[in-house]
């Protein structure tokens, strides 16, 4: 957890626990800010102090002017960012070129080959649209839920960053505590912004889960061992920690035993630099998971439709292999390639790379090389990392673009009103008078 969720006490503020569970909604206290009548996120209020104005317009007076070193450390990562990622994508194509049993296809064949079956690609792109709004409508229940009315943009937007940083940071790692941050900002309360990533987590896994195991059961996969190791690991993990939750939720001192120690091995082993920060976080977390396990108790109406909406969003996202591989011409088992997809995805996410890079391009090589038509398994990559990996840094980028424009515009707005008001003319003009009365 970050410090977006705790209280101005400093304690564990997150999730529903100091909240009537049988209420409509985990909502009942309010920021000063979300009780302004003022418009929503965003909007500027005139009646709100300096310091609330800020909470509104975090352009105003809070970024502190980044130092060198971090300014370096930043474009250090981006430009290692990038250059991993073409050197995964040119590895892929290293291959394809040395693959004697077929002959590259250049451009000028993935053009005509796209052009005769562009139905597919499109449709790979409704996919990834389903994808994103089955996540967004995912908030926009839970935040509905938590008495803050209709907010379906802020539920876009939510989803939509939270891919975009779950892509840039390891392990996709990034995701969930942006999220949070950012409805803070939009004036949802803190313990509620921190909560419904968690609710929603939680959901989804078991669901998700549940469609991954008939998969694997009733579905012949074909993949090697490996793959499939990579996999169990990768839902191991995953699936972990709730799991965990639910088999000892009564004995609330066991789970943080078990966290203290997990945490002091993996500072043992170096993966963990500030123990006592990790430890505090991790039992955040507990907490977090326990809270919502009860809360969702009492909401199976709630557990039922976000769970749903967990399973669209998977497969649409799991389909993106299978429109890719048909719009490249070639002809596959719609099953099969959605459970192949799944395992590549657990698999690749083992890798504590942004946005399982390198990993992601070598588990679909590995996985799909038979499946796509002769010539064409550089672009099936290309193509799925495209949709899977770029689309939504490109979604995300366009997002920051869009609200860093209207933060800069709320704050001449605010600087103008501030501006006018020190200099308009009625007090001038009745000291004047005063003065020539005088």
């Amino acid at each position: 957890m970050t410090d977006y969720c705790k209280d101005t006490d400093g304690q564990n503020a997150s999730l529903l626990s100091s909240r009537d569970p049988q209420a409509a909604g985990p909502c009942e206290d309010r920021s000063p800010v979300a009780s302004c009548d003022c418009g929503g996120q965003g909007s500027v209020c005139p009646v709100l102090p300096g310091a609330q104005i800020a909470k509104v317009l975090p352009e105003v007076g809070l970024h502190k002017p980044k130092t060198k070193k971090e300014r370096r450390r930043k474009v250090l990562f981006a430009v290692a960012f990038l250059l991993f990622n073409i050197i995964a994508i040119g590895v892929v194509l290293l291959l394809e070129l040395r693959n004697e049993r077929s002959s590259f296809a250049g451009a000028a064949a993935l053009v005509n080959v796209l052009g005769k079956n562009m139905v597919f690609f499109f449709i790979a792109f409704l996919a990834y649209a389903v994808h994103v709004m089955c996540d967004a409508l995912a908030y926009f229940v839970l935040i509905k839920e938590c008495g803050y009315g209709n907010r379906l943009g802020l539920s876009i937007r939510v989803a939509i960053l939270g891919k975009y940083y779950d892509n840039i940071t390891p392990w996709n790692t990034g995701g969930q505590p942006f999220q949070m941050a950012y409805m803070v900002r939009a004036n949802i309360d803190t313990p509620t912004a921190c909560s419904l990533p968690i609710v929603k987590y939680a959901i989804r896994i078991f669901f998700v889960d549940f469609v991954l195991l008939m998969l694997m059961i009733f579905v012949r996969t074909d993949v090697s061992a490996l793959v499939i190791v990579f996999a169990c690991v990768g839902v191991f993990v995953n699936t972990g920690l709730p799991l965990l939750l639910i088999l000892f939720s009564r004995n609330v001192p066991f789970l943080l035993g078990v966290t203290k120690k997990l945490v002091g091995f993996l500072h043992k082993i170096k993966l963990v630099k500030n123990y006592d920060k990790a430890v505090a976080k991790a039992q955040d977390t507990v907490d977090s998971f326990l809270a919502a396990f009860k809360y969702l108790g009492k909401h199976k109406k709630l557990i039922l439709i976000i769970g749903i909406l967990s399973v669209i969003d998977c497969v649409s996202v799991g389909l993106l292999p299978y429109f890719v591989i048909r719009s490249l011409g070639g002809d596959v088992d719609f099953f099969k390639t959605l459970a192949q997809t799944f395992l590549v995805t657990l698999a690749s996410g083992v890798m504590p790379t942004p946005g399982a890079s390198g990993a992601s391009e070598g588990t679909f090589y590995s996985v799909f090389s038979q499946s796509v038509p002769e010539g064409y398994l550089f672009w099936a990559v290309l193509l799925w990392r495209m949709l899977i990996f770029y689309l939504p840094l490109v979604l995300g980028v366009v997002v920051l673009i869009i609200e860093w424009i209207k933060g800069k515009t709320q704050v001449m707005l605010v600087e103008k009103e501030i501006s006018w008001l020190h200099t308009k003319t009625i007090n001038k003009k009745s000291g004047d008078a005063g003065r020539q009365e005088g």
